[in-house]
């Protein structure tokens, strides 16, 4: 079998499930305007080497194996749900104004690399919504017969897709002109 006829529909459908804004999307968005481009770009590398993550076990059989125990996928909801809850109020404790703050030059806050990181894969990998996808994505798409390499080039495709989209948007989001028309409505936010 050609390897387009895997590739096509696992970067078709990795495209749809990556642009829909969801919890990658927020984790991604949170660390770029409230810490750095660089925070940004960790959280989505995070989150890409937890898509080649769910790529491998979903291509190994193991994704099938959490799917068929609800009790294990519950599981994983939780502490998906759990870790989120967290970071949302993480979130809300910060302080009230930071964005005009920002408008005058003073410092934001920083957040090192291996946070953001972690952010962006522990995220990801709880995301009850990949969990699903990947394991029915591969059982569809990938058969017996496919070549590993065709398996491996899947898998990495759908985590590449996912790297070049969120950091096409850490940066589009981190430019000047985004900043300053975001700070002009800050008073709306804050």
């Amino acid at each position: 079998m050609p390897i387009s006829t895997e590739l096509f529909p696992v970067l078709l459908a990795g495209l749809i499930f990556i642009v829909v804004p969801g919890t990658d999307c927020a984790l991604t968005l949170r660390n770029t305007l409230t810490y750095s481009r660089e925070a940004g770009l960790f959280t989505a590398l995070g989150i890409s080497t937890g898509y080649a993550i769910h790529s491998t076990y979903s291509l190994l059989g193991i994704g099938t194996i959490v799917w068929q125990f609800p009790f294990m996928f519950q599981f994983l909801k939780i502490g998906g749900a759990i870790y989120l809850i967290y970071l949302g109020i993480r979130s809300f404790k910060g302080k009230k104004g930071t964005a005009l703050k920002y408008q005058k030059n003073i410092d934001r806050p920083t957040m090192n690399k291996l946070t953001a990181f972690r952010i962006g894969l522990v995220g990801n990998l709880l995301n009850p919504k990949a969990l699903i996808f990947f394991p029915a994505l591969f059982t569809q798409i990938i058969h017996l017969d496919t070549l590993l390499i065709t398996q491996i080039i899947c898998g990495l495709s759908f985590s590449l897709l996912a790297l070049v989209w969120f950091s096409s948007l850490v940066v589009s989001v981190s430019q000047k002109w985004f900043q300053s028309s975001r700070l002009q409505s800050s008073h709306l936010v804050d």
